[in-house]
């Protein structure tokens, strides 16, 4: 979310409106972020750290069950991380 705002809501010259959709399907959650993407406003050029380092906490976190894929699709860029949903083990009990 914080990337969304810095490198595109903030720079850019309409509204920044952020999607954010997580789904869960069966024993899947499904995580979607999209904001706006003005390739010719790009006035802050990430080095993609912040991506970098939530991948290899979904790979330490989840091994190869969790993934992370990102891009511009038109004038949008979208994040989508899929991971097991797991319970906790107090979900269901009393007391």
């Amino acid at each position: 979310m914080e990337n969304a705002v810095y490198h595109e809501v903030e720079p850019g010259k309409g509204p920044g409106i952020i999607d954010i959709d997580i789904v869960r399907r069966d024993d899947r959650l499904a995580m979607r972020l999209a904001n706006p993407y003005h390739s010719k406003h790009q006035h802050r050029q990430g080095n993609r750290i912040a991506l970098t380092n939530i991948k290899e906490r979904l790979a330490l976190h989840f091994d190869a069950e969790a993934t992370l894929t990102s891009g511009a699709i038109g004038d949008r860029y979208e994040i989508h991380v899929d991971l097991p949903y797991r319970s906790s083990a107090k979900e269901g009990k009393e007391g």
